[in-house]
């Protein structure tokens, strides 16, 4: 039918006859009128673009009828997983899953700022609320006390002796503070995706300081965390995924 309607208009062109369009409700179809004569098209369906809300359902489709899989690709990464439907083809085709980071590996990727104990007591039960395992570090950092005091230091310089003072800091505290914290922290919180990964961290104190403490993840740990998500996705991927479908990390 599409083939005859447009050999149709095809003709009328050459006969230099303007085909009018007609405003219609139906979104499948078009029409014409050609010299008095209603000529209606049936128009190709649109590419289909997915938005999907669970990994579980990127496979569930890609294991439905609507993929060929001699013809499908997944490709994956920190911010999605993308069925491409018509990889072999045009590539217009897909279903994606966007991953949307928590909150609180938000949190983490900002650590690094030296504060003062109410803000990182505040820190830890608010914006890392779950997150440590160990209760017991609020109450010590809520019981840490600093002493400051002035000392009197003498020095000899070739045979003449200088006065000065010097600041003195000290940490008072009934318990051990410890150097490493370690957090649970789930990278995503998309649905399906709110596994938790441990952190370490670094918890620094200078009691010179008003802002004497310092929380941040020790090196290379935030990217090492990430790729256990990711291996997490692959091996998800690599169990589900109906066979002949590949699956590559990085995007299309």
């Amino acid at each position: 039918m599409i083939d005859k309607a447009l050999e149709f208009l095809v003709n009328l062109g050459r006969k230099d006859v303007a085909p009018v369009p007609v405003v219609k409700d139906d979104p499948r179809t078009e029409r014409y009128l050609v010299s008095g004569q209603s000529v209606e098209i049936e128009k190709p369906n649109p590419p289909r673009n997915h938005m999907i809300n669970s990994l579980a359902d990127v496979i569930a489709m890609a294991d439905s009828s609507v993929c060929n899989p001699e013809s499908a690709a997944v490709f994956y990464s920190e911010a999605s997983v993308i069925l491409m439907l018509d990889y072999n083809e045009h590539r217009v085709e897909w279903a994606k899953l966007v991953l949307r980071w928590s909150d609180s590996w938000n949190t983490v990727q900002d650590l690094g700022k030296w504060l003062e104990g109410k803000a990182l007591i505040r820190l830890l039960r608010t914006d890392l609320a779950g997150c440590i395992p160990d209760a017991a570090l609020v109450d010590i950092i809520r019981r840490v006390k600093f002493e400051n005091g002035q000392t009197v230091t003498t020095e000899n310089q070739r045979n003449r002796e200088s006065l000065g003072k010097e600041i003195t800091s000290k940490i008072s505290t009934a318990v051990e503070i410890p150097d490493r914290v370690t957090l649970v922290v789930p990278v995503y919180s998309s649905l399906g995706e709110q596994a938790r990964y441990p952190i370490q961290c670094s918890l620094e104190i200078e009691p010179a300081r008003i802002d004497a403490f310092q929380l941040k993840p020790l090196p290379d740990e935030p990217e090492r965390v990430q790729q256990l998500a990711m291996q997490s996705i692959a091996e998800r991927l690599q169990s589900g995924l109906p066979e002949g479908i590949p699956f590559y990390y990085g995007s299309p």
